[in-house]
């Protein structure tokens, strides 16, 4: 059955024009004329539209304007197309990707060959009927993007980008929970190349590292996080012996790139900090409970940056650990996790991290989902690098699909302070994206229960200002009521 989503697209910040929803959110009080967009099809055969999940702001011709990418699943039989929107509203897929037949988890936006124009990288999705290529897309002087294949199928989860070979532009590689092997996604001599990682270690290793048959690696930070020269990975993992592992980049050779154990790399446990903070989530897990856990966090992502301005690679992780007691099984009905918990993780120059999340992060709020969508930028144009974040969730606390209860949409800003962050944003994204959901009703014969994508942070029109784009799920488009 043909299915629509409606795009109830800019949220301004800070700005607003007529053309398009928009709402402003840097230090002046959000408000601004909305406008419905056009609905994009794809196809689904399950009332719950699982398909897209995903949108992203890529400048994909060099105009300085941002368009709105959406991605998503292969998933419970549908088939959902990516799809490209203007600042307009108007559906301008078929001039930028095609063909756009792609499954992927996350999608990765950045000007990959170096030309001014924003590429992208779809990688296979975890959850998807079955295991996907990935697929990037480069950009070029006429016409749409170059569509190129990258083998092997995986299910991918998590991604990063640094510079792994040493020439000054930031490669892509992606970890994932099956299929084998790990490729780095880079451009080079006016050519993509999609270079196998070799492992040379002998730890018990996951996600196509090492021996260890189950590739659990939920996402990566790549950077340079101690005192020597080469460069590390750092992958989170969910299984709970393993929590995370550390490799880094020794040689490179043809089109292998060889890494070995990092022992000098440590983290501290996923959310835990201090004896206040082990309190703070001990009413939400027990101690038997997670003991019977197979998994300790559903999501776990991993966000490189320098949290106290000292010069040093920092992290910051996230994690949604399961309240399971083991009577039903990790993650299924009333033990879903809900409570996302970050956390400030401080370098000591040597590759030791140390939790100092209660000294570094204010107002975290726990009960919404992970965040799996990032963007630096200073929002209220202090000097400070402040951090946008938006995972796609359900905005009715309540919400229930099946036996799984579904968790408040994460999108915000972390607010730089200059001695840490404060969260902000969650309240005033939810009043804009409720006028969207309203408008999407006019147009769908049903509306998926408050349902929403995450939304992307860009730029969608001429001044300096930032604009959030949010859209709305529905199902058939029987036009305005």
């Amino acid at each position: 059955m043909k299915r629509l989503i409606a795009i109830a697209v800019l949220l301004s910040v800070g700005f607003s024009i007529d053309s398009l929803l928009v709402g402003a959110a840097s230090a002046a009080k959000p408000g601004g004329p909305t406008k419905l967009g056009p609905p994009i099809p794809y196809y689904a055969g399950n009332e719950y539209l699982s398909g897209q999940r995903h949108l992203y702001a890529a400048d994909l011709n060099g105009d300085g304007i941002d368009e709105v990418v959406f991605s998503g699943h292969i998933r419970w039989g549908s088939k959902f197309r990516s799809a490209v929107v203007d600042n307009t509203g108007k559906n301008v897929t078929s001039k930028y990707i095609r063909p756009n037949k792609t499954s992927a988890e996350l999608t990765e936006v950045y000007d990959l060959n170096n030309d001014g124009r924003d590429d992208l990288i779809f990688w296979g999705g975890t959850d998807s009927d079955y295991k996907m290529p990935s697929y990037v897309y480069l950009s070029k002087k006429k016409g749409p993007h170059t569509r190129k294949m990258v083998t092997p199928k995986m299910w991918y989860h998590g991604g990063g980008q640094g510079d792994l070979d040493g020439d000054g532009r930031p490669d892509f590689v992606g970890t994932g929970l099956g299929g084998k092997g790990k490729y780095v996604v880079s451009f080079k001599k006016k050519k993509l190349l999609a270079r196998k990682i070799k492992y040379t270690g002998k730890k018990c290793c996951f996600d196509g590292l090492g021996p260890y048959k189950i590739h659990n690696g939920t996402d990566i930070a790549i950077g340079n996080f101690d005192a020597d020269a080469n460069i590390e990975l750092i992958i989170a993992d969910w299984l709970k012996e393993q929590d995370w592992m550390a490799v880094e980049v020794y040689k490179i050779k043809g089109k292998l790139i060889y890494v070995r154990d990092d022992d000098g790399i440590s983290l501290p446990p996923e959310y835990f900090e201090t004896a206040k903070g082990k309190a703070k989530i001990k009413k939400y897990y027990t101690t038997a409970g997670m003991k019977a856990l197979y998994d300790l966090s559903h999501d776990v992502r991993l966000e490189p940056f320098d949290i106290n301005g000292d010069g040093k690679l920092d992290l910051i992780r996230w994690s949604r650990p399961y309240s399971n007691d083991g009577a039903a099984g990790a993650g299924m009905g009333e033990f879903w996790p809900i409570h996302t918990y970050a956390q400030m993780l401080i370098n000591n120059g040597k590759g030791k991290f140390t939790d100092k999340t209660a000294k570094y992060l204010k107002a975290w709020k726990m009960n919404i989902g992970t965040p799996y969508y990032f963007k630096y930028v200073d929002i209220n144009k202090d000097g400070l690098t402040d951090i946008f974040y938006s995972a796609e969730a359900a905005w009715a606390s309540e919400w229930k699909y099946g036996n799984f209860r579904k968790y408040t949409a994460g999108v915000g800003f972390l607010i730089n302070t200059g001695k840490g962050f404060k969260n902000y944003g969650n309240a005033w994204i939810k009043g804009l994206q409720n006028k969207a959901m309203d408008a999407s009703k006019k147009i769908f014969d049903y509306h998926e229960t408050k349902l929403t994508p995450n939304v992307a942070l860009g730029n969608f029109d001429t001044d300096a200002d930032l604009e959030i784009a949010s859209c709305a799920l529905g199902g058939n488009n029987v036009g305005s009521k």
